[in-house]
């Protein structure tokens, strides 16, 4: 059901005027990262960091890079989650350790059920449709999604939204 919502692109949302960095928070102290050997730090940087996002959603998004970022890690993963600001937008990045992409998957990664060919053995679990969720929650926010990665040298998501003014509560009432 929610895949045929997500290919309809009739996600429902329920966007509100959200702390960014509040999300980030409640992503990353998820039980599964919790591990001793999974190293998450968090550089949070951006000011404004409000944004109008369905906030189910967009915790799955940041969810779901982590989640990769661990999986396709061969090593001890390590992962920055960083926010800044650029041009009038608030800019997530999600940097890991992992086995990287090739720029020829690159292309692919965010299309739906793809996965990048290993043969006949996968060693990471899934179904090809991760990113591809992420890749429509983006969309569905008028927000954008690329990454960076060499094989071998890690990945990075960027993801770019817009920001909004923070509401100020007024005692005037």
């Amino acid at each position: 059901l929610q895949m045929a919502r997500l290919e309809k692109e009739d996600l429902g949302l329920k966007k509100e005027t959200l702390d960014f960095h509040d999300l980030i928070h409640e992503a990353v102290k998820n039980k599964s990262f919790q591990t001793a050997n999974v190293s998450i730090q968090l550089k949070l940087e951006a000011a404004p960091y409000t944004v109008s996002v369905d906030k189910l959603h967009l915790v799955n998004v940041i969810y779901n890079l982590l989640d990769n970022a661990i999986k396709y890690s061969e090593e001890e993963p390590h992962i920055e989650v960083t926010t800044h600001n650029e041009d009038n937008k608030l800019v997530l990045r999600v940097r890991d350790n992992g086995v990287g992409i090739s720029r020829h998957h690159q292309r692919q990664i965010f299309d739906k059920l793809y996965r990048i060919p290993t043969g006949n053995l996968h060693s990471v679990r899934g179904y090809g449709l991760g990113l591809f969720y992420v890749k429509t929650i983006m969309k569905a926010h008028r927000a954008t999604i690329h990454v960076e990665s060499q094989p071998g040298k890690g990945s990075t998501f960027i993801l770019k939204f817009k920001t909004v003014k923070p509401i100020i509560k007024s005692n005037d009432a």
